[in-house]
């Protein structure tokens, strides 16, 4: 859709949709991968790259000094997504068929499960999504032709 703006690369399957005003960024090096049938919600916010503000490493950022940063890909597992306004830090890792709920935080050492449905931040387990039914409606004939 309109108005996203991606600095990274970005590796897509099929059947995926990134929605208006999602940020994709962390630098040319690092990587987004979205498997097949994948979304990204609107104003959703994915960073390969993220610095360390604790001020241990510099006062700002890696612009004005030595700063740490952390850099990761991000990868979304065939029929995985996030919801709106979702932040996804560098390194994260979206199993097969899980899906992240509005205005989630998610990074790296969240424990993400198949086939589940995520909210908050704290990330937390919601429900298990319905696996059969999704494949059934990913594989109908009718459900492309809506």
């Amino acid at each position: 859709d309109p108005f996203c703006w991606i600095t990274s690369g970005l590796e897509t399957g099929n059947n995926i949709q990134i929605t208006s005003h999602v940020v994709i960024g962390g630098g040319s090096k690092q990587v987004v991968r979205l498997g097949n049938w994948c979304f990204i919600g609107y104003g959703s916010k994915l960073f390969c790259a993220s610095e360390d503000y604790s001020g241990d490493y510099g006062p700002v950022n890696e612009f004005w000094g030595n700063n740490k940063v952390f850099r990761g890909d991000i990868e979304f597992s065939d029929y995985s997504g996030i919801a709106s306004d979702v932040m996804v830090m560098p390194g994260v890792k979206i199993p097969e068929g899980c899906t992240i709920g509005a205005k989630s935080f998610v990074y790296s050492k969240n424990n993400l499960q198949p086939w589940s449905v995520w909210i908050g931040n704290p990330l937390n387990l919601h429900k298990q999504r319905n696996k059969q039914k999704v494949l059934s409606l990913a594989n109908s004939k009718e459900f492309m032709k809506q």
